[in-house]
């Protein structure tokens, strides 16, 4: 992928003799309708660059203007996403470790690219060059995702050819937000033709010109070669060919405008017609010398041949699909050298510059007798691009590519294949060559085999026999110090929580991260953190877990491509801030990584995040947008077939039932829910809850009794403390005073020492009138247990508690008062979303905000009361 920012005519390199020769195309400007999407759509040779630019010149006054254009390579999302970032003068994410995680490391480039043209003062104008050269690849969804935010603030525009678009071009154009040329536009007129002819010094009469107009039909680059090619445009004879079609003619056309040409303008014509686009160092570097280069792309370019790019101040030229399949067949027999020997010779100049991708693809392109050369390559490349610069889509396509042309069985390359489909999350696919590769009995790849199996079942949530797995794999490789010791120690961990065998996990976090660090690798080091902030969440040691939480976050600043893993991190952060009544803190967290949740891989992390999300919303009584997030994330879940989320959000969901009093409606959530979920404590608690709403104490006391001493033995305190608050109540319900009293009083001395205190809020005021009644009973002074308790009703009396103070917030970040802004053009929450470059649930969890803030319950108030404070947004 190529690109220019704050473009400029002279940055296409463009000589006078070049624009002499170009008929000036105002009309085709004024068929842009003006609309956020233009579209210009025709075969190679018709014009297409050449008006995206001048569309672009019109508005390099007042926007920043941008040319990106796309290749083949920049199907890989990665590297779209980072070409787009670049273009726009975005900060980009390190090529070092930039992501494991595919799609949660491709949101963060998507969101990081939304927050900088939605923060930007000035509009964005976009060129999209050969949008064709990504078809059906995976960057098209993240094209299409950008298109649908097209607006007066980010115009856009695609040049390509005729393909199945797929790009939700048709659904914008009913929108009314698409202006299309196409080929018929694109062609030139006859006296655009005449006019031309008159530029290049080769005047027509009128019978001249209508055999070239027949024969070319407006095609602006067969136009061009035609009138350079030693053709008598008056010849009788082949004014009468015209009658039997007009391609034997374009080939004659093509012929003669070959032979025209220099031996030295052939040579580089040749070497361009293997390669498709090169680097002039690298032109030059196969046509000594520079003169001859040099003087040859003067040429090509005046005729309109060739596309000239800039990339880190180095020109790289493109020749027009038009002649290159012309060249390459008409020069093949006299070429000094044979297109396999030109492309070996490319590729290794390509690979000793650093760009191993278009290495391995040139000598693909070579067939058969370059294929060893690219599987070397291949495997050199595959650490960097699997585990590092996260380009898992280029790999696989250079394999499938390298498979397709050698039609052999490689087993080290299916093993990097595998790897590539694992972290893609194409299990199935995964599998196949898992199995390809056992069934070869290839031994040096077992320990690799054994580990991605272990992965694959990590990733689809199967901690049981990722437990299995990671334990044979490290009993087998006991000693070793590497990367694959952390990732196996990973797994090991997040199994072992599952189990509640704390203790062991937290060895296993501790190997992890001596793995990981015996190869510098700080991306691993900070998914062990991740992983043991889970670890000591379900354990309820709340305090240790947000000291993980803090080191890891100081080793994954956002620039570094760390911003999926931050996002773990602050989802759990979110969740035990809540805990401590930090609502305000809550709310400033989920403002940043709400709207990422979707793309996350590991389910405790989105579960904590969503249930921090809907409980801070019913903590306000905003019980509709609290289920509304849930309802959300439960559609994520089903989307992305992660069933253990799902039931646990439905979980949460009829939990907030509860709360609200309509317990009727939460007994249907649990019944629904699959039954080896229902037997999983947080949903035991959950019918102890409906049980003690419906009044039954003695059903509620049961099965809290049940739970209590596995509660105990497995040492999950937070649980444990909220097992007991049922218990109290349940007692309370049936009577018991003493042993209710006694079950809050042991609560309240387990969350003293991790300072829980939503766990009693939220279960309402029976449970802070029962500890009043516990309190006036206590002894002890300054017993922990007492602190606490007069805390948890100072918070209850406190007018400062975040979630019942009165006092209007008039303190706005940036996003809140962008928002404040475009609501009075009284837009919706799509084209809120729209102009913030935000989804419309993030526009919603912000509204909710602003009301808080300024205590009021809907958008008209809400601007009155800006008005009324005289707030300067």
């Amino acid at each position: 992928m190529k690109f220019r920012q704050s473009w400029s005519p002279s940055l296409k390199g463009a000589l006078p003799e070049t624009r002499r020769l170009l008929v000036p195309r105002q009309r085709l400007l004024a068929l842009d309708a003006g609309l956020p999407i233009l579209v210009i759509e025709g075969p190679s040779g018709y014009g297409k660059t050449v008006l995206a630019e001048m569309w672009l010149a019109l508005h390099r006054g007042d926007a920043t203007c941008c040319w990106i254009s796309l290749d083949a390579s920049s199907g890989d999302p990665i590297i779209f996403l980072n070409g787009v970032l670049e273009a726009v003068g975005a900060d980009v994410v390190g090529k070092e470790e930039a992501g494991i995680d595919g799609e949660a490391g491709l949101s963060e480039r998507f969101a990081h690219l939304c927050t900088h043209l939605a923060n930007a003062d000035t509009r964005f104008v976009i060129v999209f060059d050969d949008v064709h050269a990504i078809a059906d690849r995976h960057a098209c969804v993240y094209l299409e995702r950008l298109l649908t935010l097209a607006s007066s603030k980010l115009c856009l525009c695609l040049t390509m050819q005729p393909f199945d678009v797929g790009l939700g071009l048709g659904r914008l154009t009913a929108e009314g937000k698409v202006t299309w040329v196409q080929a018929p536009s694109l062609a030139m007129t006859r006296e655009e033709v005449s006019e031309l002819s008159q530029l290049r010094g080769r005047p027509l009469n009128d019978a001249q010109l209508d055999w070239l107009y027949q024969v070319t039909q407006g095609w602006p680059a067969l136009t061009q070669i035609a009138l350079a090619a030693p053709i008598d445009l008056g010849d009788e004879a082949l004014a009468r060919d015209v009658t039997a079609g007009s391609a034997p003619l374009r080939e004659y056309i093509y012929q003669r405008f070959i032979q025209t040409l220099s031996e030295d303008d052939r040579d580089v014509l040749w070497t361009l017609s293997c390669v498709g686009s090169a680097p002039v160092s690298l032109l030059i570097a196969l046509n000594p010398p520079a003169s001859k280069v040099d003087i040859a792309i003067l040429n090509f370019r005046a005729l309109g041949l060739v596309q000239n790019r800039d990339l880190d101040d180095s020109t790289t030229v493109s020749l027009h699909a038009l002649i290159r399949e012309v060249a390459a067949r008409l020069l093949a027999d006299a070429a000094a050298r044979t297109k396999t020997e030109v492309l070996r010779e490319a590729a290794e100049w390509k690979w000793t510059h650093g760009r191993g991708a278009i290495a391995v693809g040139l000598a693909l392109d070579g067939g058969p007798e370059l294929a060893a050369l690219a599987r070397g390559w291949i495997k050199e490349l595959g650490f960097n691009f699997l585990f590092r610069t996260g380009q898992h889509q280029t790999l696989l396509g250079l394999i499938e590519r390298w498979e397709k042309v050698t039609r052999i069985f490689d087993p080290e390359i299916d093993s990097i294949a595998a790897w590539a489909l694992i972290f893609q999350r194409q299990f199935a696919q995964a599998e196949s060559r898992l199995a390809r590769i056992s069934q070869a009995g290839e031994g040096a790849l077992a320990d690799a085999l054994h580990l991605q199996r272990t992965v694959i079942a990590a990733l689809r949530d199967d901690f049981s026999l990722a437990g299995i797995l990671s334990q044979q794999w490290l009993r087998n490789n006991s000693g070793k110090e590497s990367f694959a010791l952390g990732i196996a120690s990973t797994v090991l961990a997040f199994s072992l929580k599952f189990t509640a065998d704390f203790d062991r996990a937290q060895v296993a976090v501790r190997d992890a991260m001596y793995g990981f660090n015996s190869v510098q690798s700080a991306y691993g080091t900070v998914w062990a953190h991740v992983v043991n902030a889970l670890v000591l969440i379900q354990a309820g040691r709340y305090r240790a877990a947000l000291a993980q939480i803090e080191a890891g976050l100081t080793r994954c600043p956002g620039s570094q491509g760390f911003g999926n893993l931050r996002t773990l991190l602050r989802a759990q952060e979110a969740f035990l801030r809540y805990e401590r009544n930090e609502l305000e803190k809550v709310r400033e967290i989920l403002g940043e990584v709400l709207s990422l949740l979707s793309d996350q891989g590991v389910v405790d992390a989105v579960c904590l995040g969503y249930a921090a999300a809907a409980r801070a919303r019913a903590a306000n009584g905003d019980f509709g947008t609290a289920l509304d997030i849930l309802s959300e994330g439960e559609l994520i879940a089903v989307q992305r077939d992660f069933p253990r989320l799902n039931a646990a959000l439905r979980i949460e969901r009829a939990l907030l039932l509860v709360r609200s009093g309509a317990s009727s409606q939460a007994k249907p959530i649990l019944q629904s829910i699959p039954s080896a979920y229902r037997m999983k404590t947080t949903a035991r608690l959950l019918q102890v809850r409906i049980a003690i709403a419906d009044g039954e104490g003695n059903t509620a006391r049961q099965i809290a009794q049940e739970l209590l001493p596995r509660l105990r033995a497995q040492g999950r305190q937070s649980r444990l403390c909220e097992a007991l608050i049922l218990f109290a109540l349940s007692e309370d319900l049936c009577g018991n005073d003493r042993g209710s009293l006694a079950a809050l009083g042991e609560a309240l001395e387990i969350a003293s020492v991790e300072g829980y205190l939503r766990t009693f809020v939220d279960e309402g005021k029976v449970v802070m009138a029962m500890i009043r009644r516990w309190l006036s009973d206590a002894r002890g002074g300054f017993r922990p247990a007492i602190v606490l308790a007069k805390q948890l009703l100072e918070l209850i009396d406190s007018p400062e508690d975040p979630a019942l103070k009165d006092t209007p917030t008039t303190v706005f970040n940036k996003r809140e008062r962008q928002i404040l802004a475009l609501l009075s053009d009284g837009l919706s929450n799509a084209q809120l979303a729209q102009r913030c470059f935000i989804s419309e649930g993030t526009v919603k969890w912000y509204l909710h905000n602003l009301y808080e803030k300024l205590g009021v319950g809907n958008r008209t108030a809400l601007l009155r009361a800006v008005r009324d404070l005289g707030l300067k947004l």
